[in-house]
């Protein structure tokens, strides 16, 4: 592992180099971004638009197609930082890189540091950046960023995974890092809220608990019917936390992809949401939890003690911005 880039990695904490990531357009970021590698990274890297590979999202270790962390020299690094620094939130870009501390802390907890290597993250460009349609992803182990474009506009930020194990680093120089920190927290606060009777009407199974639903390289969000506690069930408190849950998985993105997706949820969605409960009743077990509306579906499996988890933000209506 080369420590230069673990230090161009660590960059993405900085504010400043942050706020100066958000300028310009992911069409010029990520024709930079391309431009910068060699004709064999890029061969690799750029894939026609209607590549069934873009469909192909996964969160487990290992290699994909693509180039990845490890190939790319300093200024193709810094190139992509900035490209991904134009479609994530500020908050955004921090997660992504404690998800990939997360992952360095696992492979010495493991013993396997090449098994898990936080270098083995791999971008991909699908179609000409500016195109009618074009998309990026990013992915890795508990990660997969798909974005889909039309022309200079984000159109879509669906898919995207996020996860962690363990969920807060135990020991090291990363200390208390918790990649996940507001989708565990703000879930828990939202249970404990509920009083005893909501609670039972959060763990409705209906009918059935099948466990985490989404399947790597599914084209669109399970078909599961809507189950446990009703939003009309919440107290405005109660809502309130709800809606913020939900926020901390949409505001992994820009704003130019977070806001009409919020708007839509609060205008459209929030009536018809509904909020499942799954596992342990007190911090320290297994948990899971879904959030469900006509086209939001956000779910999170904490297995493992609540030390592994496995979450997504779908849309029912528009993975990948509804174009195959």
């Amino acid at each position: 592992m080369r420590s230069a880039i673990l230090v161009i990695l660590v960059a993405l904490l900085l504010p400043s180099a942050l706020a100066k990531a958000h300028e310009g357009t992911p069409v010029e970021a990520a024709t930079a971004f391309l431009d910068s590698l060699s004709a064999e990274q890029r061969q690799s890297t750029f894939h026609a638009f209607d590549d069934r590979q873009r469909f192909a999202f996964r969160w487990t270790p290992g290699r994909r197609p693509g180039v990845d962390l490890a190939a790319l020299s300093p200024d193709s690094l810094a190139a992509l930082r900035h490209l991904l620094t134009t479609v994530l939130s500020d908050r955004g870009a921090l997660t992504v890189d404690a998800i990939l501390a997360t992952e360095a802390a696992l492979g010495v907890i493991e013993g396997r540091p090449a098994y898990r290597d936080p270098e083995l993250y791999y971008t991909m460009i699908f179609g000409e950046p500016g195109a009618e349609h074009w998309g990026l992803r990013f992915e890795g182990h508990h990660l997969s960023i798909n974005i889909t474009f039309s022309g200079q506009n984000a159109i879509s930020g669906t898919p995207l995974f996020l996860g962690t194990n363990p969920e807060t680093i135990p020991s090291g120089p990363d200390q208390g890092l918790r990649a996940m920190a507001p989708q565990v927290d703000l879930a828990w606060a939202l249970y404990d809220a509920l009083d005893t009777q909501q609670q039972a009407a959060a763990r409705d199974k209906g009918e059935g608990f099948g466990g985490f639903l989404t399947r790597a390289g599914s084209l669109s969000a399970p078909d599961s019917p809507p189950v446990g506690i009703a939003w009309s069930e919440l107290s405005e408190a109660q809502q309130e936390l709800l809606l913020k849950l939900a926020v901390s998985y949409i505001d992994t993105l820009d704003q130019r992809l977070s806001q009409p997706a919020l708007a839509a949820l609060i205008a459209e969605e929030t009536p018809a949401l509904h909020f499942f409960w799954e596992g342990a009743e007190t911090k320290g077990g297994a948990y899971y939890y879904r959030i469900a509306g006509p086209r939001l579906f956000i779910e999170h499996d904490a297995f493992s003690g609540g030390t592994h988890i496995h979450a997504i933000w779908r849309d029912r209506a528009d993975d990948w911005g509804g174009v195959e």
